[in-house]
């Protein structure tokens, strides 16, 4: 293609694709949710699936902490909503590299001068994962880091 206006054929490139949704009054809604797993099934034709045809690249949403479902399951106290950050963790299936890996995790997190303030064990449901994507899945933990009273908004 040609230079015409705005556009110019230097930017072009190939990608995964991705798609933005967002309230512009900042409303937390599920049509939010909908409108984001929309995307991904009209996005379905840029992942990669393996020969089993069900493994692939991934796909995921993020959205805001859901802190009142995070309070309700979480078996530790969380701070007031926006006091602290969760990070997901994927970690390995065997249990001495599991800990050990866990330990490191800590480890940086404590000695970034931020405060642990608990681990979650992420629920999952592996029985539609192909048989490759199951043979590497990992253990899915999140953790949940308070913020100091060193950290701003």
């Amino acid at each position: 293609m040609k230079e015409q206006g705005l556009y110019s054929p230097e930017f072009e490139h190939e990608n995964c694709g991705a798609g933005f949704i967002c309230n512009l009054k900042g409303e937390k809604t599920n049509q939010i949710i909908h409108d984001a797993l929309e995307i991904l099934v009209k996005l379905e034709h840029r992942g990669g699936v393996s020969s089993d045809g069900k493994t692939g690249d991934g796909a995921g949403l993020l959205i805001d902490i859901p802190h009142e479902y995070f309070s309700r399951v979480c078996d530790f106290k969380l701070p007031n909503a926006r006091e602290y950050a969760v990070g997901m963790v994927f970690l390995p299936k065997t249990e001495n590299q599991y800990v050990f890996c866990k330990a490191i995790f800590e480890k940086e997190i404590k000695n970034q001068g931020l405060n642990i303030l608990g681990w979650r064990e992420v629920p999952v449901d592996s029985s539609h994962l192909g048989q490759i994507a199951l043979a590497s899945e990992p253990k899915i933990d999140q953790i949940f880091v308070g913020k100091t009273q060193e950290i701003d908004e």
